[in-house]
């Protein structure tokens, strides 16, 4: 039996976004999932035109713009509080292949000691150039630091699959909720940026690792979610 995911979304007067985002989810072969969708208090009506859209949605709304930060941890806690085992923070402005899910998952059940997983991430306008491919973390300088912003063809993308990254984008980031639990929602002094870096280093620092997963691809309109 497929395990129960919540896709978290982040809504902020982008319908046209947010709404394509959904219509590609609606094509994964993984069914076991329910979307939860935060609106940031959006004053543009795309929160009522996303309900009346896509019905299957869960939409909960914000009575305050709590930032990408604020609106994860809503959607975290609602995914804690219903007793979902993964769930995950996804950017409203990507386009998933329909397999995506599954080898995320397996990745995470293959080993207790994998707290959080992402996929391999193109940019939207091309198909062939990475905008993420894992990261790492530059201690000298204090830097996190992405891989990307090469071709596929290069050779480095199984190389790269490995049990630990250094931290996970919050473009796509899948987690177990009881990790979750034990290491605390994103905080919420980082309003947006840096909140994915620093969960990634809680999760690691409860002794986990972080899994990047390239049999998993979506592609990003990078810089325009909210």
């Amino acid at each position: 039996m497929q395990k129960k995911l919540a896709i978290v979304l982040i809504n902020w007067n982008s319908y046209e976004l947010t709404r394509d985002t959904l219509q590609s989810l609606n094509n994964t072969s993984y069914k076991n999932f329910d979307i939860v969708v935060v609106d940031n208090c959006s004053t543009d009506g795309s929160a009522e035109k996303l309900e009346n859209e896509f019905n299957h949605i869960i939409l909960i709304r914000s009575d305050e713009n709590t930032g990408f930060t604020g609106g994860n941890n809503i959607g975290f806690s609602y995914a804690l509080d219903k007793g979902y085992e993964y769930v995950m923070m996804l950017n409203n402005d990507v386009e998933v292949e329909p397999g995506f899910l599954e080898p995320l998952i397996t990745k995470l059940d293959s080993d207790i000691h994998i707290g959080g997983v992402q996929p391999l991430i193109y940019f939207h306008h091309d198909h062939e150039l990475i905008w993420n491919a894992g990261s790492k973390y530059i201690k000298l300088f204090g830097i996190p630091q992405t891989i990307g912003y090469y071709r596929k063809d290069n050779g480095q993308l199984e190389k790269q699959n490995q049990k630990s990254i250094d931290w996970i984008t919050g473009c796509a980031f899948m987690i177990r909720t009881d990790v979750l639990k034990k290491v605390g929602l994103l905080n919420q002094n980082f309003f947006i940026y840096y909140e994915d870096v620093d969960l990634s280093f809680r999760i690691k620092n409860a002794g986990y690792d972080l899994g990047y997963v390239p049999a998993s691809v979506i592609y990003h309109i990078a810089g325009m979610s909210h």
